[in-house]
């Protein structure tokens, strides 16, 4: 764990996105867990699920990091390419 406390993380999963795809397509996680997406396109790319996240712009050679608050699936994309997509499925963390 990357810290202390109620908030620490429990794991990284890290997602590359190249070649305008997510991969992996689905990342198992458990809440708590710190994703990041790292952009290593030649474009610039978003890991959007809507009410839950948005990147924003992630340029080339930047990354976007998120810290999962709840379980569930969650299916994002990529705004800017409506055929990138790809899931978290987040389950509690383990005791």
């Amino acid at each position: 764990a990357l810290g202390k406390g109620g908030d620490s993380i429990q794991s990284v999963h890290t997602v590359i996105i190249d070649n305008t795809k997510f991969t992996p397509e689905i990342t198992e996680a458990h809440v708590g867990d710190l994703i990041v997406w790292k952009n290593q396109d030649i474009f610039p790319h978003t890991a959007t699920a809507k009410g839950v996240f948005d990147s924003g712009n992630i340029a080339p050679t930047k990354s976007f990091k998120f810290k999962i608050l709840k379980a569930g699936t969650v299916s994002y994309g990529c705004l800017f390419h409506p055929v990138m997509k790809a899931q978290l499925k987040i389950s509690e963390a383990p005791k």
